[in-house]
């Protein structure tokens, strides 16, 4: 019921398909935790180095400094995602009630 009132509300005449929904935000739900080089990149982007740089040329010049690191370098931040996948697996479960990426497909849904 509520599908068939949006559909009219927002396709306006009568036999639009909309292909397309909106997806609702909901600032309750779980956020995935960044990987180490999305915190190493965060990081670098704070300091305003990249202020008047365009986008995808920063981009570009972070990750030549995230190859250049060494493995020591790195490992601050890849010991920070590590705890942060952990906390959000314990999140997860505790609130869909199965470990995260763990739920299956039954056949019939594919």
């Amino acid at each position: 019921m509520a599908r068939t009132y949006l559909r009219r509300k927002l396709g306006g005449k009568k036999g639009v398909r909309i292909t397309r929904w909106v997806k609702l935000e909901d600032d309750r739900e779980l956020k995935r935790p960044l990987n180490a080089f999305l915190r190493f990149s965060v990081d670098r982007r704070a300091t305003n180095d990249f202020k008047k740089i365009p986008v995808g040329v920063s981009g570009k010049l972070v990750a030549e400094e995230w190859k250049a690191l060494s493995a020591s370098e790195k490992k601050k931040y890849e010991d920070e995602a590590a705890a942060e996948r952990v906390e959000y697996e314990r999140k997860f479960e505790q609130i869909y009630g199965h470990p995260a990426g763990s739920r299956s497909r039954s056949p019939s849904a594919t």
